[in-house]
């Protein structure tokens, strides 16, 4: 639902994504889906992209919490994906009109993890 034209119902699917992905069992299912997961990266680096600031900053917080996934591998798998589907540019360009501090903090989050930096 996250990638639906309907701006108030991405913003709902967003939303949702965020608080669900602050739980352990949730990052570990949306990972593990080996065949889903490229798809999943791509509508959250949409979301993140969106010209809507509380969608944007849905986008980055879904995105930091899977890349935060506990466990070595996991992370460094979404980290995998997220690089390979042009993320570290899609982050720069969405960073580019943030002009909120706490969606600015989110997402110059995410660049450090996906830059190596954190």
């Amino acid at each position: 639902m996250a990638d639906v034209d309907d701006l108030k119902t991405r913003l709902a699917a967003g939303g949702a994504l965020a608080m669900l992905t602050d739980y352990e069992d949730v990052v570990q299912t949306l990972i593990e889906d080996h065949e889903r997961l490229p798809r999943a990266i791509d509508i959250i680096l949409d979301m993140m992209c969106d010209n809507d600031s509380g969608l944007k900053h849905r986008g980055f917080v879904v995105l930091l919490n899977l890349l935060n996934a506990p466990g070595e591998t996991q992370g460094e798998r979404v980290k995998t994906v997220v690089i390979g589907a042009a993320g570290i540019e899609k982050v720069k360009t969405a960073l580019r009109d943030v002009r909120d501090q706490n969606v600015l903090q989110v997402g110059v989050d995410v660049l450090k993890i996906l830059m190596g930096r954190s």
